[in-house]
């Protein structure tokens, strides 16, 4: 998982309303799918890998996260994670240059074990979103329909670290909601690392209110996320 800069952090706790910020969902509507039996967001986790093959490399570079099933389309499950999980390989960083011929390929697998293939739909980098999706049934789960308060009780659930555990096994975390920006970004206090972008950020209920971006530099309990508005302004998008 990428690491926001200082800066950035720096903006969004600047931005920070604390009696909350002026409500932009109000204006965004659930998209009109069908959720197959939606499960609580937890049981709809799924572990995200990317393998790049460069040319000329004979081992792939691998980079993990998190996602979850966010709705079917008849046999394909659509899988939401964050957007820096989808990008593949930038330019170097001190000069410029572009990165040499490279593919990629995208894996799901479930809590049991199992992979999927699955394939990129579509990005919001601005938002940090991701749309994958493959043509296997997974278990999906479903957004809530209104924003959390400040110093409610949240929860995540994903793979910090990497670290995948086989049959059913599945790391959860709790925290408490400590309010959003202008642009609907969330702050939460969560234990976050690397590894844990994408995992949904869900209520008592088990519905979506967020999902995991960055974590604090300065201090891992304090984690950015992509708030319920924009995932569902990026959903209905991709829907049109």
């Amino acid at each position: 998982m990428s690491i926001l800069k200082i800066a950035k952090s720096t903006l969004l706790l600047g931005l920070m309303l604390v009696g909350g910020a002026a409500c932009c969902s109000k204006n965004v509507s659930i998209p009109s799918i069908k959720y197959s039996k939606p499960v609580s967001a937890d049981q709809a986790v799924v572990y995200v890998q990317q393998f790049i093959q460069v040319e000329d490399m004979p081992i792939p570079m691998q980079y993990t996260g998190t996602g979850f099933g966010i709705y079917h389309d008849m046999g394909t499950t659509y899988v939401l994670t964050a957007g820096h999980l989808c990008t593949g390989l930038g330019n170097h960083p001190l000069t410029g240059e572009a990165p040499p011929p490279y593919t990629t390929a995208f894996v799901l697998k479930d809590r049991m074990g199992t992979d999927f293939p699955a394939e990129l739909v579509a990005m919001d980098e601005e938002n940090d979103l991701c749309l994958l999706k493959t043509e296997n049934r997974l278990r999906i789960t479903k957004i809530s329909k209104h924003e959390p308060e400040v110093g409610d009780s949240i929860h995540y659930s994903g793979y910090p670290t990497g670290l995948f555990l086989p049959e059913g096994g599945l790391n959860y975390f709790d925290g408490r909601f400590s309010g959003k920006d202008k642009d609907g970004n969330h702050l939460y206090g969560l234990p976050v690392t690397s590894g844990a972008s994408g995992s949904p950020v869900y209520n008592s209920k088990g519905e979506v209110v967020g999902m995991i971006s960055a974590v604090m530099v300065e201090f891992h309990h304090m984690a950015l996320g992509t708030g319920r508005s924009n995932i569902l302004g990026f959903i209905n998008s991709t829907k049109e």
